[in-house]
């Protein structure tokens, strides 16, 4: 049966177990893979020369589960990375009880991943793996790290999963790489959402000051670590930072291969896209 893979980097949290609500509201068949605790910045980080323990998350599926539309849980002793391998690699065998993921989502994450986030974040990498394996995917991102009201990022999250798994067929140029899986979706909510979503490109917010240094031998030795840094941004308009911070939902397109790898979608569509003026030129996100 064809179904909905979602994974994330927080593991079981409250994100996505509103998301899991919301999508089952729809009647949508959900596999869920998780880490079995938070992976958060873990990029595409891959885990090697050790077992991963998957565990059957029985009592979470008989909270979370409605009517009889397919709902199987797991954890896994891994990052986001390995979740989105492992079902592409147990595709057809018996652990994935019959379920055929056809399209993706990774999140809803608590905290933003904005700008060059992108790169560091395990949310963000899980989904590029998923298109890496063909699957459409989209990382999707709540701008508190507190999760207050996460619902909101869980519901929109679910309505543009709804019309994209409705709708699903490959006409347009757009389209056609996004269920090809040669680019993901990015979606960013911020907690003051003004109900309109909006195209964006990735903005520039660096960071800064964020060194903690802590003596333990005032000589040989010292506990650093990266905390409360100053965050700058830029104010570019049609950015994903800018519309965050205007309280829009912001939307960004990203290729999935690097840009010297083959796959990596033609000069003429990069050039295209870089026209992209509004959402409105990608009707098939819109719920």
């Amino acid at each position: 049966m064809d179904c909905v893979f979602i994974t994330n980097d927080d593991g079981i949290s409250e994100g996505l177990e509103s998301l899991i609500t919301y999508l089952h509201d729809f009647n949508i068949p959900l596999l869920v893979i998780v880490p079995d605790k938070n992976k958060s910045a873990s990029s595409m980080s891959i885990t090697l020369r050790e077992k991963m323990k998957l565990s059957k998350k029985i009592d979470l599926e008989d909270k979370l589960k409605k009517g009889n539309t397919p709902l199987s849980i797991f954890t896994l002793s891994g990052t986001p990375t390995d979740c989105s391998l492992f079902v592409d690699f147990a595709k057809g065998t018996k652990l994935l009880g019959g379920l055929n993921p056809i399209f993706a989502i990774s999140g809803v994450n608590h905290g933003a991943n904005l700008s060059h986030d992108v790169f560091h974040s395990g949310t963000v990498g899980a989904a590029r793996q998923t298109a890496m394996n063909g699957l459409p995917s989209i990382a999707s991102s709540y701008c508190d790290y507190g999760g207050f009201e996460i619902g909101t990022a869980a519901k929109l999250t679910a309505e543009l999963c709804k019309n994209m798994w409705t709708n699903f067929d490959k006409n347009g140029s757009f389209k056609s790489l996004f269920y090809d899986g040669k680019i993901f979706l990015n979606l960013n909510v911020p907690t003051a959402w003004n109900g309109i979503l909006k195209y964006s490109t990735l903005g520039i917010r660096d960071y800064e000051n964020a060194l903690v240094i802590e003596s333990i031998d005032s000589i040989k030795e010292s506990n650093v670590s990266f905390d409360g840094p100053n965050i700058v941004e830029e104010f570019i308009v049609g950015t994903d930072v800018e519309q965050i911070n205007s309280n829009f939902a912001s939307i960004s397109l990203i290729p999935t291969w690097p840009y010297s790898h083959r796959r990596y979608p033609e000069k003429e569509v990069m050039e295209k896209i870089g026209e992209i003026d509004s959402i409105d030129d990608l009707s098939w996100i819109i719920y």
